[in-house]
């Protein structure tokens, strides 16, 4: 989906006009990432493949990702001009100076705000006392409640 397509949709981006609250907005979203792949992991049998992504590619190896940056090698030189190459293949008709500089946030989102997220994530939920845990609604009466469902319910005389 292109940005022209989303829009057309009606959805509207918030672009923050300052550093810090930048950095407040992907905070919170880092946060929110904890949140849905760590806290709520037990969906994780349901949406295995979102999960596997979330909770082991972002967060379990994220200890890989700082041993792969503090002893450099050529296999990190190599990930490197790769990345570049697949993100200036990718927006060839849209290049310009900028586009050196994208590579560079996934970068900082992976090695620094994705840790700092989950502290974010436990600086909002415990004064709030919300830990975010996503329940499914259950009827509160009715015979889904009863353990019967609604075409085996008895007929009312």
């Amino acid at each position: 989906m292109g940005l022209r397509y989303l829009l057309r949709l009606g959805y509207r981006m918030t672009v923050p006009s300052t550093f810090s609250s930048w950095w407040r907005q992907r905070l919170a979203w880092a946060g929110g990432e904890f949140r849905l792949y760590v806290v709520n992991i037990r969906f994780g049998r349901w949406h295995p493949y979102f999960w596997i992504y979330g909770t082991v590619f972002l967060f379990a190896f994220f200890f890989l990702r700082w041993a792969a940056i503090l002893q450099p090698g050529w296999s990190l030189l190599a990930a490197g001009v790769m990345y570049f190459g697949m993100v200036y293949a990718v927006h060839w008709k849209h290049r310009n100076r900028w586009l050196l500089r994208l590579p560079f946030y996934p970068l900082v989102t992976s090695l620094i705000l994705l840790p700092l997220g989950a502290g974010w994530y436990f600086a909002m939920s415990i004064p709030e006392k919300n830990f975010g845990l996503i329940r499914f609604r259950r009827p509160r009466y009715g015979p889904a409640a009863a353990g019967q469902s609604r075409m085996t319910a008895p007929a009312e005389a």
